[in-house]
């Protein structure tokens, strides 16, 4: 009972929101767009971007308008919920917008690391300065790597950025994007035993542990195939997290002396059955699996517990994969890509 009374005005919400996200039916329209003007458009007539969209002329719009929008309805949704949860679950949400600011910093390290400015990486949105410290002004104008991690004095990244940076080493943007993602799946692990208990933690729990575990072996993964690092320099890149994947069994993925080794090993271990060579043919990238495996967990528990934190975290994955696919949709259009490619693409 307490739970449906403390969830049941944010259900609500939630379901109302739910229902304005695009529909597969809609990402093939998306898919038949030819122009990033005629994709503005069609967004603009969508009740989910209608009000977002409306004050801009689709004839003037370029990439970087667009995908500057999407992510202030990422932040706008993300206040909606706020301003109808209660206290415990303002907590969760406050570690829960970490994952936005990793967002934007990321942006702001590929300005600086890669030398490609991005007009709209300058574009500051009023509900994302509502729930974050960060200076986003004064971190855009960065210069360097120096001047970066200065400019987030006081933050939570501040010191383990820092503390990285003086290991000496020659660093890349990818060191410093995993070093980001390990400030904040730590936080959340760390975070989840304060806020919940009962079926609620067990469901966190799953959620995180599920994620971490198949991001560490996609990172174990893509270390081993596409940088070639070695065993030490894999395992140091890894989040130091184990739900169903054990320590060992993740040591031995990143000592795997080949690839064949690699998957003989991940088939002995929990995730064996997602990464079967069955399950890879069909698709184009580890990503895709992941990111099937955790749309099926969150849809599972929110159908079971739709009075409890499950309502929160299902629609938040389903709003960043909805960007994702929108962003990813409109570099396609832009390209001038077919249909097919660009929905095997987005869905």
């Amino acid at each position: 009972m307490g739970s449906l009374i403390a969830y049941s005005g944010l259900t609500t919400k939630i379901r109302a929101m739910q229902s304005k996200l695009i529909t597969p039916e809609e990402y093939r329209e998306i898919a038949g767009l030819t122009s990033v003007p005629e994709l503005f458009a069609y967004l603009q007539k969508h009740p989910g971007y209608n009000q977002l969209f409306a004050r801009m002329d689709p004839a003037e719009v370029h990439r970087g308008d667009i995908e500057a929008l999407l992510r202030g309805s990422t932040y706008r949704d993300f206040t909606k919920i706020y301003s109808f949860a209660g206290q415990k679950q303002r907590k969760f949400l406050d570690c829960v917008f970490i994952l936005y600011e990793v967002s934007v910093l990321k942006r702001y390290l590929r300005n600086i690391l890669d030398s490609r400015p991005d007009s709209a990486i300058q574009v500051v949105q009023n509900d994302f300065e509502l729930h974050s410290r960060i200076d986003t002004r004064r971190v855009a104008e960065s210069a360097n790597i120096d001047e970066f991690i200065h400019n987030l004095e006081g933050t939570a990244y501040e010191q383990p950025l820092l503390k990285l940076r003086q290991t000496g080493s020659e660093l890349t943007l990818f060191d410093y994007e995993m070093c980001l993602d390990l400030i904040y799946y730590t936080k959340i692990w760390k975070s989840k035993n304060k806020f919940f208990k009962g079926e609620e933690l067990d469901m966190i729990t799953e959620n995180y542990g599920m994620r971490i575990d198949m991001l560490n072996i996609i990172w174990a993964y893509r270390s081993k195939k596409y940088y070639r690092l070695s065993t030490a320099q894999i395992y140091s890149f890894l989040i130091p997290i184990y739900y169903k994947l054990r320590a060992p069994e993740l040591l031995a993925l990143s000592e795997a002396e080949s690839m064949d080794r690699f998957f003989e090993i991940l088939s002995g271990t929990h995730y064996g059955k997602y990464f079967t060579k069955e399950k890879l043919a069909e698709v184009s990238s580890m990503e895709q699996i992941e990111s099937v495996a955790a749309k099926q967990m969150h849809l599972k528990n929110f159908r079971k517990h739709p009075y409890s934190i499950a309502c929160i975290t299902t629609f938040l994955f389903l709003k960043q994969k909805e960007i994702r696919n929108l962003t990813t949709a409109t570099e396609c259009i832009r390209y001038g890509y077919p249909p097919d490619v660009i929905l095997e693409n987005i869905v």
